[in-house]
């Protein structure tokens, strides 16, 4: 019987401890990967805003210590012809139409939802909101109606 203990560190890489290593040791340190190392608040905050016109400001205030990555609910008072958001450095579109009524959701790994039903990916990079004051930028196609309500909500985030 092996009496070692191994712990698979990354595909074809083990780190070997011996039953005698364990009882041996004072301490043991085994590094791990955390996929997201922040916490998050778990209160949720959120922003509201009626668009009239493209471009459009839309502001949100992190009161966390990291950024945070926000989920967008985009509902069409008028039609709406390729919506897209941006922070200045990350933008993401979302290619199509919708209608008076339709409600778009953005989740924060970029997959969207209307009314309801899957409806593929937003092309891009989902902006992230960093700690203190952000200003996103709404855009539209020039023959959208530029008629609809941003809904963003966000958990504050810290290192």
């Amino acid at each position: 019987m092996d009496d070692s203990l191994r712990i698979q560190k990354e595909e074809g890489h083990e780190l070997l401890f011996t039953e005698e290593d364990v009882k041996n040791a004072k301490s043991l340190f085994v590094p791990l990967l955390a996929a997201d190392t922040r916490k998050y608040s778990i209160i949720r905050d959120s922003a509201t805003l009626a668009v009239t016109s493209s471009p459009a400001d839309i502001q949100l205030t992190s009161e966390g210590r990291a950024p945070t990555t926000p989920e967008w609910t985009l509902t069409a008072n008028g039609t709406i012809i390729n919506p897209a958001i941006s922070n200045g450095e990350d933008k993401m579109e979302w290619n199509g139409t919708l209608n008076p009524g339709d409600v778009m959701v953005i989740s924060k790994d970029g997959t969207v939802s209307i009314n309801g039903s899957r409806a593929g990916n937003i092309s891009g990079t989902v902006p992230e909101a960093d700690a203190g004051e952000n200003t996103f930028i709404y855009s539209d196609e020039p023959d959208s109606s530029h008629n609809c309500t941003i809904e963003v909500k966000w958990n504050d985030a810290y290192y």
